[in-house]
């Protein structure tokens, strides 16, 4: 029988093993491979299982090893699901597509300004999405070198449509936005302060936004989870074949 699982660090309060099993009622099994090498996980995948998700910090070492890359991966530089297929094992990012989803059901204008804050595997698939969405970009990035360097990445698809400003000018930024996605894994000093219309995060776990003190304020708050549930939702059907069933999914974040 075909095995799934996921790899990363740390993944023991991952949602993802009860998600998979909802989403097929248990017909597959879905286990957490976790390990701080990234070599031993993805050996334990290619020895044992069908397909992966990978969290962090492995998404653009599982990136490096994959022999077919989706479009999206291309531009993005990092993959979260890797499947074995006849042909080689091939990438994707329902990162992207998940966030795209998330982006769309705001319908902001094309032409508009989105912020990313934060540039690792999460914040990559927004920004990427966010572009092909028609909006312009602005990323932040802690440490601003890869914040400038992702832009410049960035400009060679998109050109005219992508700046980094310095990680103090976060707060600026976020004022001159339609929407901003954070996607650091922790609240850093004033992270909770920034105010833009449309406000969506990564964490689903430990979430940075008050969602019911933004919603007083007249703010859209998008949690991370149902960035993390729309992942799972387009993602799944890769490795499987089948349309998983949302509802049940959906219900374990109730």
């Amino acid at each position: 029988m075909d095995k799934f699982g996921l790899i990363g660090f740390p993944i023991k309060k991952s949602l993802s093993p009860m998600l998979f099993k909802e989403a097929y009622h248990g017909r597959w099994q879905y286990d957490l491979i976790e390990g701080e090498e990234f070599e031993a996980s993805w050996k334990s995948f290619l020895d044992s299982y069908k397909g992966i998700n990978i969290t962090a910090p492995f998404k653009e070492l599982a990136y490096a090893e994959s022999e077919i890359l989706c479009p999206e991966c291309k531009v993005i530089g990092a993959t979260n699901l890797v499947v074995k297929t006849p042909e080689g094992l091939v990438a994707h990012n329902s990162d992207y597509s998940g966030v795209k989803k998330c982006i769309e059901d705001e319908h902001i204008a094309k032409g508009s300004k989105a912020l990313v804050v934060g540039c690792g595997g999460a914040g990559k698939a927004a920004a990427v999405a966010a572009l092909d969405l028609g909006l312009d970009l602005i990323v932040i990035n802690r440490t601003p070198e890869k914040a400038e360097e992702f832009a410049r990445h960035l400009e060679g698809f998109y050109p005219g449509r992508v700046e980094a400003l310095p990680f103090e000018e976060m707060a600026g930024a976020a004022g001159k936005c339609a929407i901003m996605i954070y996607t650091l894994p922790l609240a850093v000093d004033g992270a909770e302060a920034l105010r833009c219309p449309v406000i969506m995060e990564a964490n689903y776990k430990n979430p940075t936004f008050d969602a019911g003190k933004l919603a007083a304020e007249g703010i859209r708050y998008v949690p991370g989870k149902k960035w993390h549930l729309m992942q799972a939702v387009l993602g799944y059907e890769f490795f499987t074949g089948e349309v998983p069933d949302i509802e049940a999914m959906a219900e374990l974040y109730r």
